[in-house]
């Protein structure tokens, strides 16, 4: 066959000689060669035969993929570094056991209990205990009713947030009267859980996390719901935060130093930068990345 592919001659339809225009013939008769320097090899090393089925393209492409993936997914592995992931990978898929490394345990035990008897004499006289029969009840869950302020999740959110905006509030001004209109220490409803569990002291009820009173919420609730309905219509236009700023309603307590404007402030400016943050995400283009591009690229 390697003698046989020299000899080969293609002719199109004009009756010209095109052979040349043929690579795979010569890609054939060096592939033929390289397998026959292969076995004239194998055979000093008293191989019987050769499996030509595994020197195909696949094989080879997941032979060299799984050194590859050896220490850290080396790409361009170094001879020693070849070596050494062959023969990590000859150990563990080549020499595996069959079978466990102990034999069966077929003897008999040696050593036997000797118990003794016992006494049923008191146990004659007792009755018998009569089988109760065992009843399921049958329940329709579809029937039970979900109390929303335990699976609202967007509540337990707005209840976090609500309350990070009063630690920041309280580095403006703190006084009893603010605290007492705006902090709500009690696990009341469901709304107020994810605090709860979001603690991070134990030795206070909410973990030193600061839990908005019901009032201070529904107002939050409230200005977000607006900001939701006004931002497609504003958000085009050229100041943004003052249009939007002039249609919310500022949040009043008995204290004519509370920052009502800064909360409301900094309200509006954390939904504008979460707007544009994930409007820009579903905007921008997917990017795909090409395992083979980024090899090329280091070349």
């Amino acid at each position: 066959m390697f003698d046989f592919i020299p000899t080969i001659k293609v002719i199109n339809k004009e009756n010209k000689d095109s052979t040349n225009l043929l690579k795979c013939l010569n890609a054939l008769r060096v592939t033929l060669n390289g397998t026959l320097k292969l076995w004239s090899q194998l055979q000093k090393e008293s191989v019987k035969f050769l499996l030509t089925r595994g020197l195909n393209q696949d094989p080879l492409e997941n032979f060299f993929g799984s050194i590859r993936q050896q220490g850290g997914n080396a790409d361009n592995p170094t001879p020693i570094q070849f070596c050494w992931a062959f023969r990590k990978l000859f150990y563990n898929h080549f020499l595996e056991q069959s079978s466990g490394n102990c034999a069966e345990d077929v003897d008999k035990i040696l050593v036997q209990l000797h118990l003794p008897p016992r006494n049923n004499s008191s146990k004659e006289n007792q009755p018998l205990a009569q089988d109760q029969p065992f009843v399921v009840d049958e329940s329709d869950y579809r029937d039970f009713a979900i109390d929303p302020d335990q699976s609202n999740s967007g509540a337990n959110a707005i209840t976090y947030v609500t309350g990070y905006m009063i630690t920041k509030c309280f580095q403006k001004h703190k006084c009893d009267t603010c605290v007492s209109n705006l902090v709500n220490d009690e696990l009341d409803n469901g709304n107020k859980l994810f605090c709860y569990f979001k603690g991070y002291d134990s030795r206070k009820t909410f973990g030193g996390l600061t839990v908005p009173t019901d009032k201070f919420t529904q107002y939050i609730t409230a200005v977000e719901e607006k900001i939701v309905q006004l931002s497609p219509t504003v958000i085009k236009k050229k100041g943004v935060a003052q249009d939007l700023l002039s249609q919310l309603p500022l949040f009043t307590v008995p204290c004519p130093d509370f920052p009502g404007e800064f909360v409301l402030r900094l309200f509006l400016r954390m939904r504008i930068y979460y707007i544009l943050k994930f409007g820009n995400r579903e905007l921008s283009s997917p990017k795909i990345k090409n395992r083979k591009y980024f090899k090329v690229q280091n070349l």
